[in-house]
């Protein structure tokens, strides 16, 4: 089974859909980080807390798999 990576910060996957959001560090390498958390080779903000990485996560990750914002899929 292959394995997904994830940003080693907020959680987003690095799956072939999203391949393009690993950030690059300052030498040019690909990153444990997405493009959201990391640029290169420094954090985009250094203090955020676990609430703010959700905040700021969920709203792209809804985006990348197709979801309006505002809008609630019910089961």
């Amino acid at each position: 089974m292959p394995t997904t990576e994830f940003c080693q910060s907020c959680g987003m996957p690095f799956d072939d859909a999203h391949r393009e959001l690993i950030a690059k560090e300052a030498d040019g390498s690909d990153s444990i980080y997405c493009t959201y958390c990391y640029k290169d080779g420094a954090f985009l903000d250094p203090n955020a807390t676990v609430e703010d990485m959700i905040g700021m996560g969920v709203p792209h990750l809804a985006h990348k798999i197709g979801e309006k914002p505002g809008v609630r899929k019910t089961v």
